[in-house]
């Protein structure tokens, strides 16, 4: 079914800031609106999207917020958030401020940590409890 069928796009900003997809590895950039383009997949059979924001995959500085919001608000099927946690209030703001039903994250659980190393780090059950009860 459909939920088994996961679109996965790359979105980054042109030299005007407006947001576009890419392939290619970010090299090539293809015309038309973002959001639509996600409806299209949507009608199409898409079960869920993953959105990759180029511009901030491995940057740690916080999620794409608006345009997740934009995204997410459009569609029925569940979006998933990839591309600049940095820390544990990314995960909050993104949970508080889109509708996006999972996030991706890889740098936070790798540089996270007391030596920054390459090793995997996840979050304690205290650290995640802290940063939620301020909802």
């Amino acid at each position: 079914g459909a939920s088994t069928v996961i679109a996965g796009i790359d979105v980054k900003s042109n030299l005007w800031g407006k947001k576009e997809l890419y392939t290619h590895s970010g090299t090539k950039s293809h015309k038309g609106n973002v959001v639509d383009y996600c409806i299209e997949l949507e009608k199409r059979g898409a079960g869920e999207i993953l959105v990759n924001s180029i511009d901030r995959d491995g940057m740690m500085k916080g999620y794409d917020i608006e345009l997740l919001k934009e995204i997410s608000s459009a569609l029925s099927i569940p979006v998933i958030a990839c591309g600049g946690a940095g820390n544990l209030e990314h995960l909050k703001e993104l949970s508080l401020r889109t509708n996006v039903s999972a996030f991706a994250a890889g740098s936070i659980f790798v540089f996270k940590g007391p030596h920054k190393a390459v090793l995997i780090n996840y979050p304690s059950q205290q650290q995640l409890k802290e940063i939620w009860k301020e909802q």
